[in-house]
């Protein structure tokens, strides 16, 4: 969380109980994932997943228009003077069942330039 703060300037806050509203990104994209991915999706194996998700989230993060703006997250962030990092693009897709922790908090199936301190 840390390394999220500061580097992107984000604050971390969290929200009263009982309080949805607070929530309505989180549960707006739950939403939206059903409806655009997985109701439509046909997989093979494990791999053709993550492939599609990888898809997914690439074309979620750059080119799909926001609900609220209708501009693509992308075009807001360079219009706004942003630098996306790489993993804008290159978001990881996680297993969670799969990600495994070591003594030093370092995190496995992640790209080398993600770092958690």
């Amino acid at each position: 969380m840390e390394k999220v703060v500061n580097s992107f300037g984000a604050r971390f806050k969290t929200i009263p109980i009982r309080s949805p509203r607070f929530n309505s990104h989180v549960e707006t994209f739950h939403g939206r994932i059903e409806k655009e991915f997985y109701d439509r999706i046909k997989l093979n194996d494990k791999d053709d997943f993550l492939k599609q998700s990888k898809q997914f989230q690439l074309n979620w993060n750059t080119k799909r228009k926001t609900l609220k703006t209708g501009r693509a997250p992308e075009k807001q962030a360079k219009e706004r003077g942003l630098n996306l990092p790489k993993c804008f693009y290159d978001f990881p897709i996680l297993i969670y069942d799969r990600i495994q922790t070591t003594n030093s908090k370092s995190v496995q199936y992640l790209p080398d330039d993600v770092i958690f301190t």
